[in-house]
């Protein structure tokens, strides 16, 4: 659905064809079906017209779509600075007779991961929540009984948003997390745009973002947390299922200047940085670049 309503709305200004399109994925299934499932939504009139290739990365701790802490020790030790801050124990805290009571229900062994952060609970119950499926219950020999309530699943969900806006916005620690985490994905979005509105014309025939005009990239709820935090977006709850963010490429018609629109779940943001709702592409390229790396990222993942 969302493939075919963005299709109705860009068709108006870009060619959607096959070859006009660059499309890049994690290498975790439930992503690359989301990519196929959106790709045949977007071609639904040129469907039989040619092929994308969907390119993902071999190694996922190598993959620029997702924040690699196991790969990057500044970057660990930044979200591990959040999850030991005393904001973050106030929240486990505070929600500990839930934590308690859900990890008693589905017989969760103490696992300092599921004890940690609501993270994995919260992705285990909204899953099935977002799919129309029941909510899990405790077993006895074969049979149900104690299931999560939607009392309780409400609950959760404002425990683990709070953990979204925090690591990724309220903490002292997010414009590090945005860079370590982001930067190499937000180095690549640069060179998209650039050379979109012709400011770099350093192509080469092996790149294959070349002459492409609609670049797609599938990732995770830290793939959008780490967009949100670079750009000072904050506030937001856990992204929903189908998150997107669209960053809109236009041209002024008298001038011809380049200038970006951001919208996130179709909602146009205002950007801190920007005077207005749109924003000129060598401003928001400017903000940017305090938040880009190179894929070498041994130098800015050292410890201080």
């Amino acid at each position: 659905m969302l493939g075919e309503a963005l299709a109705a709305i860009y068709s108006q200004y870009i060619s959607i064809e096959p070859d006009k399109i660059y499309a890049r994925s994690t290498n975790t299934a439930r992503t690359k079906q989301s990519a196929e499932a959106f790709i045949r939504g977007l071609l639904t009139l040129a469907v039989e017209t040619g092929t994308i290739n969907i390119l993902t990365s071999v190694n996922e701790e190598s993959d620029v779509l997702r924040p690699q802490p196991t790969k990057c020790p500044a970057l660990k030790e930044a979200f591990e600075n959040i999850t030991s801050s005393d904001h973050w124990k106030e929240n486990m805290f505070i929600h500990k007779n839930l934590s308690d009571s859900l990890n008693e229900m589905l017989d969760i062994e103490n696992s300092s991961d599921w004890m940690s952060s609501f993270d994995h609970l919260f992705d285990n119950i909204q899953s099935r929540h977002c799919h129309g499926m029941p909510l899990p219950c405790k077993e006895r020999n074969g049979t149900s009984y104690q299931c999560v309530s939607q009392e309780q699943r409400e609950n959760l969900y404002e425990a683990a948003s709070w953990e979204f806006r925090y690591k990724f916005g309220g903490s002292i620690w997010h414009s590090k997390i945005a860079k370590l985490g982001s930067g190499p994905l937000i180095t690549k979005l640069i060179e998209n745009l650039n050379k979109s509105a012709k400011i770099d014309d350093n192509e080469t025939n092996e790149d294959s973002t070349n002459g492409k005009q609609l670049f797609l990239y599938f990732g995770h709820d830290d793939t959008i947390g780490g967009l949100l935090s670079a750009l000072h977006l904050k506030g937001w709850n856990w992204p929903p299922y189908a998150s997107n963010m669209i960053w809109e490429l236009w041209s002024d018609a008298l001038s011809l200047e380049p200038f970006v629109r951001v919208l996130y779940n179709g909602k146009v943001m205002t950007l801190p940085f920007c005077s207005q709702k749109t924003c000129l592409l060598e401003q928001f390229v400017s903000w940017l670049k305090m938040h880009a790396i190179s894929d070498d990222m041994e130098s800015d993942c050292k410890l201080n």
